[in-house]
């Protein structure tokens, strides 16, 4: 049975890091109840609309705290796969635009449908060119000198 505590070393957790990451995230939920008024006004429940997007906070902290203990060439390799599928992705849509996995929502026609999930490619490149540059920056500091 694999021991985590071999693996995880909780002295080298940047308290910084997650101080700074948990009150984005407290603003967030607090723009969040703000911009859902008329959701909360329609569904006559204060929590049903936020609920879910609280389950992918909690989901999103999880990964967080899981991701930081992971080896940065395991990252790279990551936003390599990530950025190729969201690439693969996003020509998808653009060749075919009325095909069965493309959903349309709100007029826009940028979200595929997996299972009984939607989500934007474009959300998927995000990450994942943060991932590459972060190792380009780690690579070759010179990069960040604009001067």
């Amino acid at each position: 049975m694999i021991n985590i505590r071999e693996h995880i070393d909780l002295k080298y957790i940047d308290r910084t890091y997650w101080a700074l990451f948990l009150s984005l995230i407290v603003v967030a939920i607090i723009a969040l109840f703000s911009a859902g008024s008329t959701l909360v006004y329609e569904s006559h429940s204060a929590i049903g609309p936020v609920a879910s997007q609280m389950v992918f906070f909690g989901i999103g902290i999880v990964l967080a705290f899981v991701i930081q203990f992971v080896p940065s060439a395991y990252c790279r390799l990551g936003g390599y796969i990530a950025l190729v599928i969201a690439l693969i992705c996003l020509y998808a849509i653009l060749l075919f635009p009325h095909a069965a996995f493309v959903a349309t929502i709100n007029g826009a026609s940028r979200w595929i449908k997996v299972g009984g999930f939607t989500f934007q490619p474009s959300e998927l490149a995000k990450p994942a060119i943060s991932a590459l540059l972060a190792c380009a920056f780690y690579k070759d500091a010179s990069l960040l000198n604009f001067s």
